[in-house]
């Protein structure tokens, strides 16, 4: 009995570890890709507003949000291009990504365009994945731009894996620990059953003697 109580504990207690390490890293990649979506909302919309082409430096002004970790280098670190549609044409307004020809970036602006989507993600040869945002003007014009999130997606799949592994380390150490000691875990309820059973057997005893 005492045997399979030790199991139970030993496996119900990895499942809820294996439960918390779950949460864990699940909560870790929605903050790190919520924060990344967020820091590139607030870089695309400043290329909005300052129709498509980098503003200067002394314009950009960091949002209030601490913890989307922008400074005033970000928006000359990030890799983009912004693409004009007017009644007559589309033009490349802008473009700093060595990945995307002035062809490429009219054709991935067009099929996003055609998807009828005011933000989304897209993919572009190479594993590359781009974050896009349209704006329309005043005068019709629609504006894109697209910003390369290639290297900060990376960034964050590789945290989470890393913490991933972490976590799957500890839980195999905590089975192999817990396998050794979770006997002398259980060894209170084993003496105590014991003594049930001496106490029991000693009254039987005394009972049945005159």
């Amino acid at each position: 009995m005492f045997k399979r109580l030790q199991h139970r504990f030993l496996w119900w207690s990895a499942l809820i570890l294996f439960g918390v390490i779950t949460v864990v890293v699940l909560v870790t990649w929605w903050v790190t890709s919520g924060t990344i979506s967020r820091q590139t909302q607030v870089l695309i919309d400043l290329l909005l507003d300052n129709q498509g082409v980098l503003p200067e430096r002394s314009d950009f002004a960091p949002r209030e949000e601490t913890f989307l970790a922008l400074n005033t280098e970000s928006i000359h670190e990030m890799r983009f291009f912004s693409v004009l549609f007017s009644d007559e044409e589309e033009q490349v307004v802008s473009i700093r990504l060595a990945a995307v020809s002035e062809e490429q970036a009219v054709s991935l602006a067009k099929r996003a365009l055609d998807d009828g989507t005011v933000m989304g993600r897209i993919n572009v040869p190479g594993n590359r994945i781009l974050q896009y945002s349209r704006r329309t003007e005043e005068n019709g014009d629609t504006l894109m731009v697209f910003v390369d999130i290639t290297s900060r997606k990376a960034l964050s799949n590789l945290i989470v894996a890393s913490m991933a592994g972490v976590w799957l380390v500890v839980l195999i150490l905590y089975l192999v620990i817990m396998s050794r000691f979770s006997k002398k875990l259980v060894q209170p309820f084993v003496e105590n059953d014991e003594r049930q059973k001496r106490f029991i057997t000693n009254a039987s005893h005394e009972l049945k003697t005159p």
